[in-house]
């Protein structure tokens, strides 16, 4: 989990964390909640949460038409954040646990660390391993977002302080 204080925070690790699920405060100082969710979204499919003290229809509406997965208004019961929390992985499926991605000749798998190409392994150090995981990942990312619905997405994700919105 990363939590962090404000838009700029949050899109910086979201694109460097590719954590699976983003929960989200609009109240973030400096690009707000919205901005971040609508960029995330032109992204990435990955599962967004708004949590938030903004409760009326019109925040809520606004919310999901910029991406949104599902909207929860303060207060709220931590029992009832867990199941929304688990229902959006849930739905989510494989897409969020993806670790192989094929990618033109490229077979990279994000668990053992390996890549190959053409069949052939290929000999990457620790770095240039991340740098192209990053990057497939983010290809993966793209490609998902274009095609609604598409099994190959990646998720991406982040999390607001709430003592820091409130």
């Amino acid at each position: 989990m990363v939590a962090v204080d404000d838009g700029e925070s949050a899109l910086r690790e979201i694109g460097q964390a590719m954590p699976n699920l983003i929960v989200l405060d609009v109240r973030l100082p400096g690009i707000d909640g919205w901005e971040v969710c609508r960029r995330v979204r032109e992204e990435s499919n990955v599962p967004i949460l708004i949590l938030t003290a903004l409760t009326e229809d019109e925040s809520l509406v606004r919310g999901l038409r910029l991406g949104a997965d599902d909207y929860l208004g303060n207060p709220f019961s931590p029992v009832v954040l867990a199941a929304r929390v688990q229902a959006l992985l849930r739905r989510a499926g494989n897409a969020t646990l993806q670790q192989h991605v094929l990618l033109r000749g490229l077979s990279i798998d994000l668990s053992s660390a390996e890549v190959r190409r053409d069949d052939q392994p290929v000999h990457l150090t620790p770095t240039e391993f991340r740098l192209l995981a990053s990057l497939a990942r983010r290809w993966t990312d793209r490609r998902s977002a274009a095609s609604a619905g598409s099994a190959t997405t990646r998720a991406v994700g982040a999390r607001h302080r709430a003592s820091a919105s409130q």
